[in-house]
């Protein structure tokens, strides 16, 4: 905003002091106080990679503050931890919940 107010009071002053004042200002009043493409480009350059930084930062921020409010912060750590642990220790389960594993109960007629 304070590129955009600089420059339309620049060329606002430019066409009031003008041997015939204008009473509107035109793009061609404009032109010859724009900013230079490459100063541009950079401004924009900038923009876009603290736009960025900054919705990383809120999103996160934001979900921490979730998680804290509503009490799960510490237990989203701890499952976190032990996801990570069981994930490290390559013994994950490939049976669905309540499927037991079929090494674990002997099958067959018993030797009697």
């Amino acid at each position: 905003m304070g590129i955009l107010k600089d420059w339309l009071s620049t060329t606002l002053h430019h066409v009031l002091t003008q041997d015939k004042p204008a009473t509107t200002i035109t793009l061609e009043d404009l032109k010859p106080h724009a900013l230079p493409a490459r100063q541009c480009l950079k401004l924009l350059t900038d923009i876009k990679t603290q736009e960025k930084d900054f919705q990383q930062s809120k999103e996160e921020s934001a979900l921490t503050e979730l998680r804290t409010t509503l009490g799960i912060e510490y237990a989203y750590i701890q499952s976190s931890e032990s996801q990570e642990k069981e994930s490290s220790s390559g013994q994950g389960k490939n049976t669905f919940v309540g499927e037991p594993s079929p090494h674990r109960y002997p099958t067959g007629i018993p030797d009697s």
